[in-house]
């Protein structure tokens, strides 16, 4: 099923950083104000939408703009550690050898995730978009649609949450959903994406697999 563009999600898709969010999350929670996550509740909350953990989590609903330039800033420290999810590196470089056009759209900052491409020596993207927002997913996927004139049908998004699927809905194109991030496959699955996967090789056959 070949598409000429692929557009990425950053965070639990490309990089393995769930671990450090957590870390970041509890690290805030003491300076805004709310819930920790304790480590016997991290299978819940991979099993949560995000607008139900913020809800669980007591989070100031005004404060989120202001959470999330901290967590940015947070990230920025820690971007030297964090790693490539395993296999997805040799798998991108085999999607760039098919000529297929690939793109990031994420909630990180541009310094953070330039930072992390360099670190990783992965110069295989077109293409990258970041905006802090939480919910901006599908209006920030219909603008880089817009912007470089594709055709839906032309483009398939990869996330590794259900927002990612949320947004894929909205804008009108296919959803490939990776297990490998920061939702379960149990809260993936209720959300129906079009294509759900358990590895980066498996990614690779979906997307150089003969069109339907």
């Amino acid at each position: 099923m070949k598409r000429q563009v692929i557009i990425f999600d950053f965070d639990g898709t490309i990089a393995d950083s769930f671990s450090y969010f957590l870390t970041i999350i509890n690290k805030l929670a003491k300076e805004f104000n709310f819930k920790q996550i304790n480590q016997d509740e991290i299978h819940a909350c991979r099993n949560k939408s995000a607008r139900e953990v913020i809800r669980d989590l007591h989070v100031p609903i005004f404060k989120i703009p202001r959470i999330l330039s901290k967590a940015q800033r947070e990230f920025n420290g820690l971007m030297h550690k964090i790693q490539v999810i395993p296999g997805l590196k040799t798998a991108l470089i085999e999607l760039k050898k098919e000529n297929i056009q690939l793109g990031i759209i994420t909630s990180n900052s541009l310094k953070n995730v330039t930072f992390f491409l360099k670190e990783n020596n992965l110069d295989v993207f077109d293409f990258l978009y970041t905006s802090s927002g939480l919910w901006g997913k599908a209006r920030r996927l219909q603008k880089v649609i817009d912007k470089h004139h594709l055709k839906k049908d032309e483009v398939i998004y990869i996330g590794d949450e259900t927002r990612d699927i949320e947004a894929s809905r909205q804008v009108g194109v296919k959803i490939i959903s990776v297990t490998w991030g920061y939702n379960t496959v149990q809260a993936l699955d209720c959300f129906a994406p079009d294509y759900l996967v358990n590895t980066p090789q498996e990614l690779v056959s979906i997307l150089t697999s003969n069109p339907e």
